[in-house]
C-alpha cells in the first residue's frame, strides 16, 4: 500500500498542469492550458535582444547588431507597429554604422506613421552619407534637440557639422563637431563621432584632377613641414575620392616609410587614414590599424582603430590580438576598452565565465569607468544565457544604478529585466516587487498590462511557499481591474491563473475559486461587454474552468449544465482546436455522470462514443484511463487491466502509455494470486524496457521488489532494491528503497538463529539500515517511524532480555517521544505516520505485558484512545483483557 500511495501521488503530480508563464506539466487535464507561446514573448525576452543590439553597436559590432534586429523584426506580429518602428530605427542606425547607407535608407523607409525625432535624425545622417544634402537639411530643421535622448543629441550636432562642412563653412562645422564630442555620453561615442567624421571626409566633397595638380607642388615645396604633411593627407583623400584607391594607398605607404620617427602624431593620422581607405578587412589596412593600437599613445585614435577592427574582425584572430594587448607587461592605454571588447567576444562565443571574468577585471581596475554600464550589460547577458537568473538580477540592478537618474529608456528596460530574472530564479516575492517598480517607468514597446499580469503571476507563484499569498494575489487582481492599463486579455488570463492556483491548493480554496469564477462569469450568456469582447479561446477556457470547478466542489448536476454552456460558447467561437476542446468537454461530462449515483452507464457511453468520434485524440487516450479506473473501482480488475494494456499497445508514444502499464500491473496485483503477481511483474518489465527514461522507472522498480517479496523471491527482490539504491541515489524517494531493502533482509533472517539469541547476516544488515533511517534527521517522519517500528520488532525477537530492552528504548525514546509525546504543535503526522505510530504503541504494550508490567501496558494502550490513533478497537480489546473498560 505504501508504494501504491506514493506512486499515486506521483501520478497526480505529473498530471496536474501549471500556470501561464509558470511551470509546465507533462500532461494536462485542461483541454488547452495557456502557455508562453499562447501569450507571446515575455517582456524581458523582448528587451534583452534590444539591449544586446544596443551594446553590440556601442562596442563596434554593427553587423552583429543588425543581425539581431533583423531577427527580432521577422518574429514580430503584424499589429506591433510601435515596436516595429523602434526596431527599424535601431536597424537603420546599425546599417549606417556598418557603412551600408542604402540599406539603412530602405529600413527607415518602412517606418509607419508620423516620423519621430529619432527617425528624422537617422534619415538626415543617411541623407548626408548619400549626398542628399537638401533632404538632410529638411529633416534637421524639423528636429528639436530637447526631444532627443542624450545619446542622440550628440549626433544632432554632428549632422549639422557635416552639413556645414559640405557647405564650405569650416569654422561652423568645427564648432558643431566639438559640440557633438562634448555631448558624447562616453568614450565609445566620442570614438564613433571621430570615426564618422573621418569617414565622411573621405566620401563627401568635390574631388578633381585640378586639386591633385595643385597639391603636388605644395608637397614638393614643404618637405618635412606641417603644410607638406597636411597636403599629403589631402592628396591621398583626393586620389581616393577620384577612384584611384590603389594609388592613394601606395602614396600613403611610401610617405609613412619616409616619415621621421619623431612625427608620431602624423604617423597616427596617416595610419588611421590608411586603415580607412584600405579597409580593416584588407591586410594593409588591418596592419595600419594594428600599428595604432601597438604603438600610438593617442587614446582617441586607438579607440577609433579598435572600432574599425572589431567591425570586420575574424573572432578567433582578433581575440588573439586582444589577448596580446591585454596581457602585455605594461598596461595598455585603453585597457578598459579592450577588456570590455573581449568580454563581448566571449559572450558571443558563449564563454560566459570568461566574459564575466573580463568584466570583473575591468571594474576592479577602473571602478569609475564610463564604460561601466556597457560592461555590466555584458555581465547581465552572460548570467542570463547561463541560466543564472539570480545573478542576472543583481547585475541588472547594478547596471541600472550605474546609469543613474539619466538612465532613461535603458534604465527602464533593465528594471523589467530585473523583475523577470527574479521570476525565472524562483524568487517570486522579489519578482512581484520588481514588477511593481517597473510599472512606475514602463519601457517603450512594453505593454503595461503584460507587466501587471506578470506581477500577479509572481504573487500566485509565491503561494507555493506561502499559501496565504493567494489572498494577496486575489486582492491584487481586484485592484488591478480598476487600472485602465490592465487590458481585458491580461485581466482574464490572470483570473484563469488565480482560479487554477486556488484549485490546485485544494480544500476550501477550490470553493473560493468556484465562487470567484461564478461571480465573474454569471452574466456571460448575455454578458457584459468585457466578457463578450474576450478572445474566443479565452472565453472557452473560462467556460471550461467554470464547469470543472463545479465538479470539484461536488455539483455534478451543475457541471452538466455548464458543459452545455461551454459547448454553446464553443459553437460560436472560431478555433482551430475545436475538436480537441469538444472531446475534452465530453470527458468532463463523463466525470459528472460518474459522480451522480446511478448514472455511471451514461458516463461510460460518453467515453466510448468519444473514442469512436475522435479515435486519435488526446481525450480518447484519457477516456481509456478513466474507463479502466472506473472498472477497477468496481473490482473488475481483469477488464481494467485489459483496457490499460490496449492503451499502451495502441498509443505507445503517448505520455500516458507508461502510466497505463503501471496501472495495469497494479490491477494484476490486486487479483491476489502468484500467477497474477507474475503478470504484474511482466508488465513492469515491459514498462522499464520500452520507457527507460520515464520518471516512472524508479517507482516501477520499487513495485517490482514488492511483487517479488509477495512471491517469496527475496533474493531477487533484494537485488532490485540494491539496484535502485545504486542507480537512483539522488532520487527524492530513495529512502523508500532503503526501507524496502531492510524489510527484505529482515524477511531472510534465519528464525532458528534468532531464537538461539544470535543474529544472522541478513538481520544485521536490516538492523543497520533501520538504525540509519531512524537517526536520519532530514528523512520524512513517516519513514523514520516505520523504520523505528521495524527496528524495535527485530530487536524484540532476538530472544534475550537485552534485545527486548533495546526494543523498548527504540520505541519509546526514538519514536513515541519525538513524534507523538513531545512533537511540536505545528507537526501533524500523515495517515501513514499515524498508522505506524499506532503499531509502535500496540507492540510496546504487548512487550510490557510479556514482562509483567501490566500498568505500563495499560497506559500504552490508552495512548491510542487518548490521541485518536488508528487501531482503537484493538486497544479497547487489550484494555478489556487487562480489566480496563473504555
Amino acid at each position: 500500500m505504501r508504494c501504491l500511495s506514493l506512486c499515486g501521488v506521483f501520478l497526480v503530480a505529473l498530471m496536474s498542469f501549471g500556470y501561464v508563464w509558470g511551470q509546465e506539466a507533462l500532461v494536462s487535464p485542461a483541454p488547452f492550458p495557456l502557455s508562453a507561446a499562447d501569450r507571446g514573448a515575455t517582456p524581458a525576452s523582448v528587451l534583452l535582444p534590444r539591449l544586446a543590439a544596443s551594446r553590440a553597436l556601442e562596442l563596434g559590432f554593427p553587423s552583429i547588431a543588425a543581425g539581431i534586429l533583423r531577427a527580432e523584426l521577422v518574429g514580430l506580429p503584424a499589429e506591433a507597429t510601435a515596436e516595429r518602428n523602434r526596431l527599424l530605427v535601431d536597424l537603420g542606425t546599425a546599417l549606417l554604422d556598418d557603412a551600408r547607407p542604402t540599406e539603412a535608407e530602405e529600413a527607415l523607409g518602412l517606418f509607419v506613421g508620423l516620423p519621430s525625432p529619432a527617425l528624422r535624425l537617422r534619415q538626415a545622417l543617411v541623407a548626408v552619407r548619400l549626398k542628399k544634402m537638401a533632404a538632410a537639411r529638411t529633416e534637421v530643421a524639423a528636429i528639436r534637440p530637447d526631444e532627443l535622448t542624450p545619446a542622440d543629441r550628440g549626433w544632432f550636432y554632428f549632422v549639422q557639422g557635416q552639413l556645414a562642412e559640405a557647405a564650405g563653412d569650416l569654422s561652423k562645422s568645427s564648432a558643431f563637431y566639438d559640440q557633438a564630442i562634448q555631448s558624447a555620453t562616453n568614450e565609445l561615442q566620442t570614438a564613433r563621432f571621430q570615426l564618422a567624421r573621418d569617414e565622411n571626409r573621405l566620401v563627401q566633397g568635390e574631388f578633381s584632377e585640378e586639386q591633385v595638380s595643385r597639391l603636388r607642388p605644395i608637397i614638393e615645396r614643404n618637405p618635412g613641414g606641417v603644410t607638406g604633411y597636411k597636403a599629403i593627407s589631402q592628396l591621398v583623400a583626393t586620389l581616393n575620392g577620384l577612384g584611384r584607391r590603389t594609388e592613394a594607398i601606395e602614396t600613403l605607404r611610401r610617405q609613412l616609410q619616409e616619415l621621421p620617427k619623431e612625427q608620431k602624431q602624423v604617423a597616427d593620422e596617416w595610419h588611421l587614414l590608411l586603415g580607412l581607405i584600405a579597409g580593416a578587412n584588407d591586410a594593409v589596412g588591418r596592419n595600419a590599424l594594428m600599428q595604432i593600437l601597438d604603438k600610438s599613445s593617442d587614446r582617441e585614435k586607438q579607440r577609433v582603430a579598435l572600432l574599425l577592427l572589431s567591425r570586420v574582425a575574424n573572432p578567433t584572430g582578433f581575440k588573439a590580438e586582444l589577448n596580446r594587448w591585454i596581457d602585455s607587461s605594461s598596461a595598455h592605454p585603453i585597457l578598459e576598452d579592450l577588456l570590455v571588447q573581449r568580454a563581448e567576444f566571449n559572450l558571443l562565443s558563449k564563454a560566459y565565465v570568461e566574459a564575466e571574468n573580463d568584466v570583473d577585471r575591468m571594474l576592479g581596475l577602473f571602478p569609475g569607468s564610463r564604460l561601466k554600464p556597457q560592461a555590466l550589460g555584458v555581465r547581465v547577458r552572460a548570467a542570463w544565457e547561463a541560466l543564472r537568473y539570480r545573478r542576472a538580477a543583481d547585475y541588472a540592478t547594478q547596471a541600472r544604478n550605474a546609469l543613474g537618474p539619466e538612465g532613461g529608456q535603458v534604465g527602464a528596460e533593465l528594471g523589467v529585466v530585473v523583475a523577470e530574472a527574479y521570476f525565472r530564479a524562483g524568487d517570486f516575492r522579489l519578482a512581484a516587487d520588481a514588477y511593481a517598480a517597473a510599472l512606475n517607468q514602463i519601457p517603450a514597446g512594453i505593454i503595461p498590462g503584460d507587466l501587471i499580469f506578470q506581477r500577479i503571476l509572481s504573487e500566485i507563484e509565491s503561494a507555493q511557499a506561502d499559501p496565504a499569498r493567494l489572498a494577496v494575489a486575489a486582492a491584487l487582481v481586484d485592484q488591478s481591474a480598476r487600472d485602465p492599463r490592465f487590458d481585458i486579455s491580461n485581466r482574464w488570463q490572470s483570473e484563469w491563473n488565480l482560479a487554477r492556483a486556488l484549485q490546485v491548493a485544494g480544500g476550501p480554496s477550490i470553493r473560493a475559486a468556484f465562487d470567484r469564477i461564478e461571480r465573474l462569469l454569471e452574466p456571460m450568456q448575455g454578458g457584459p461587454e468585457s466578457v463578450a469582447s474576450l478572445p474566443d479561446d479565452l472565453r472557452v477556457r473560462m467556460a471550461w474552468l467554470r464547469a470543472k470547478l463545479s465538479l470539484d466542489v461536488g455539483m455534478p448536476e451543475k457541471t452538466l449544465a455548464l458543459v452545455d454552456v461551454m459547448l454553446a460558447t464553443l459553437a460560436s467561437a472560431k478555433l482551430e482546436s475545436g475538436s480537441e476542446i469538444l472531446s475534452s468537454a465530453r470527458l468532463l461530462q463523463a466525470d459528472a455522470f460518474f459522480a451522480l449515483p446511478g448514472r455511471e452507464v451514461e458516463g461510460l457511453e460518453i467515453l466510448r462514443r468519444l473514442r469512436t468520434d475522435y479515435p486519435q485524440s488526446d481525450a480518447a487516450v484519457k477516456s481509456i484511463m478513466k474507463e479502466a479506473r472506473f472498472a477497477a473501482n468496481q473490482n473488475r480488475f481483469v477488464e481494467a487491466q485489459s483496457l490499460l494494456v490496449k492503451l499502451a499497445d495502441d498509443f505507445g508514444k503517448h505520455a500516458y502509455a507508461p502510466f497505463a502499464l503501471y496501472e495495469a500491473a497494479l490491477n494484476a496485483e490486486k487479483r491476489g494470486q502468484a500467477t497474477f503477481y507474475r503478470d504484474a511483474n511482466r508488465l513492469i518489465e515491459r514498462l522499464i524496457r520500452e520507457y527507460p527514461k520515464s520518471d516512472l522507472v524508479f517507482y516501477a522498480r520499487l513495485k517490482q521488489g514488492d511483487l517479488l517479496r509477495k512471491l517469496d523471491e527475496f533474493p531477487l527482490a533484494q537485488q532490485v532494491y540494491e539496484e535502485l539504491v545504486n542507480s537512483f541515489s539522488k532520487h527524492p524517494d530513495i529512502l523508500f528503497a532503503h526501507l524496502a531493502r531492510a524489510a527484505c533482509h529482515a524477511a531472510q533472517a534465519g528464525s532458528d538463529q534468532a531464537s538461539a539469541g544470535q543474529i544472522s547476516g541478513h538481520a544485521e544488515l536490516a538492523l543497520g539500515i533501520y538504525e540509519r533511517l531512524v537517526d536520519q534527521a532530514d528523512a520524512p517522519a513517516d519513514i523514520r517511524i516505520e523504520a523505528g517500528f521495524n527496528l524495535g520488532l527485530l530487536l524484540s525477537r532476538r530472544g534475550k532480555l537485552e534485545g527486548k530492552k533495546r526494543a523498548e528504548t527504540v520505541w519509546w525514546q526514538q519514536v513515541l517521544t519525538p513524534f507523538l509525546l513531545n512533537a511540536p504543535p505545528d507537526r501533524e503526522l500523515t495517515t501513514t505516520g499515524r498508522y505506524w505510530i499506532s503499531r509502535v504503541v500496540l507492540a510496546l504494550g504487548e512487550l510490557l505485558e510479556q514482562q509483567g508490567r501490566l500498568e505500563q501496558a495499560r497506559e500504552a494502550y490508552l495512548l491510542i484512545l487518548d490521541r485518536g490513533l488508528p487501531g482503537s478497537a484493538l486497544a479497547k480489546g487489550q484494555l478489556a483483557r487487562l480489566g480496563v473498560q473504555r
